[in-house]
Order: C-alpha cells, then structure tokens, then sequence
C-alpha cells in the first residue's frame, strides 16, 4: 500500500522480527508504535500515543513485551498496550541492549549503566563511570554472547561481563583504529 510506503521512507525501523512464521516490522513515528507485517505491508497493531513531549528512541521486542526509551525513561509495554515507565537516568538513554533475560540501558551523556531483569523489571547490576568523558564522537556498544564491548573516542576497547558488569580488560586500538573504522560483528554459531 502506498501509505505504508510513505510511512516507511519518512520513518525510522526500530526493529525486524519474527513470531513463529509471522514476520514483521517495527516503525516508530513520533511517539507511538506501529507493526507492519513484512509479506503485505498492512498495519497489524500499533501503540498509543506514549509521550507528548518526546520522540521515541530506541525500540526492542522480546516476545510480545515491548521496551521503548523516550528520554530519561523506559517504557514498557505488553501486547502494545503501556504496562508502567520507569525514570532510569537523569539524562537520555541512549542504547538498549539484550542478552537472554537480561537488558542493559547505558546513557552515554552520564557514562553509567544498569541491567535490568525483562520479566520482573527489577535492576540487577549498575555501571558507573566505565571510562573518561569522551571527546564529541559517541562510543559504540554491542554485545557478543555475554560481553559488553565499548569502543570509545579515544580508541580504548573496554570489555565488561554482562551479568556481573564487571570490568574483563582493555585495550588500547588508538595507533591502529579509529572509532569511524570500528564496528562490532557478532560471529553466532562460531
């Protein structure tokens, strides 16, 4: 349909997935949610309105739980339909990560993190001040199995164990990367 055409080149996918055989896509426009099924294109649900002031960030699905950061504050959602929101930091959030049951909000303006527990929502671990401030390029995150890599402006690759956030190593890649060269791939099944 040409709608969903428009709505796909002037908004941001947050998300592909699939349940079973259903395939399907996430599109965030301002602050509401909207899942397309990939084979027809047609609206399949979509969220309510979930804030007034603020565009959505970042959008993850797990099954039919939906975290959505807006802001400073995690929302989440059960089968599109808002469940509670939580304040995490006093500054955006920038990144949300997953590994098993466990998801992991960072907020690169303040330099700390938490690990927060998908089913009950209950904070496991925080992460506080992992580096120096960084320089105006933003650090890259990922994880690999159950390390949280973070690649920072100054070419330091730091490396944390997800459930404990505890610090494995790190090093140093300044002489021979830069942080536009670097990426994460994550190799699963090797």
């Amino acid at each position: 349909p040409s709608k969903t055409i428009k709505t796909l080149w002037t908004n941001k996918i947050q998300q592909v997935s699939g349940l079973k055989s259903k395939n399907y896509f996430l599109i965030s426009n301002y602050s509401t949610i909207y899942q397309y099924k990939i084979e027809t294109l047609r609206l399949k649900k979509k969220t309510p309105i979930l804030h007034h002031n603020f565009l959505i960030n970042k959008v993850h699905m797990v099954k039919n739980r939906i975290f959505v950061t807006i802001n400073c504050t995690l929302h989440v959602l059960d089968f599109y339909i808002p469940l509670t929101r939580i304040k995490i930091f006093s500054k955006p959030i920038s990144d949300i990560l997953r590994f098993r049951n466990i998801i992991f909000l960072f907020s690169k303006e303040e330099q700390i993190g938490i690990t927060m527990n998908i089913w009950t929502l209950k904070s496991l671990k925080s992460l506080k001040k992992l580096y120096k401030e960084c320089s105006s390029l933003e650090p890259q995150l990922s994880i690999i199995r159950n390390l949280i890599l973070f690649f920072t402006a100054d070419g330091i690759l730091e490396i944390l164990n997800i459930e404990t956030l505890k610090k494995i190593c790190s090093l140093n890649f300044n002489l021979f990367l830069t942080p536009k060269s670097f990426f994460f791939l994550d190799t699963k099944g090797t």
